[in-house]
């Protein structure tokens, strides 16, 4: 999810902090959360303790403005 929506799911604004409350929800089955900073690059989380690791964005050339043309031409 992107960090906007992380921090309006969970209140909290650092990325890491709200991807371990992701995990710590009641009911959740999920092993891992990963919250996107844009520029900035991302974070994933798991559910071990203290684990989590943080990737800088990638350059990378866009191929549209729409994210249906570019995700099927990336699967291609």
């Amino acid at each position: 999810m992107a960090q906007e929506e992380a921090e309006a799911i969970t209140g909290v604004a650092d990325p890491e902090a709200a991807c371990r409350a992701v995990l710590a929800r009641r009911g959740a089955a999920t092993r891992w959360c990963c919250v996107k900073l844009g520029s900035r690059g991302a974070v994933l989380c798991t559910r071990g303790p203290g684990v989590a690791f943080r990737q800088h964005a990638l350059l990378a050339r866009a191929l549209g403005t729409r994210g249906d043309v570019s995700s099927v031409r990336c699967a291609l």
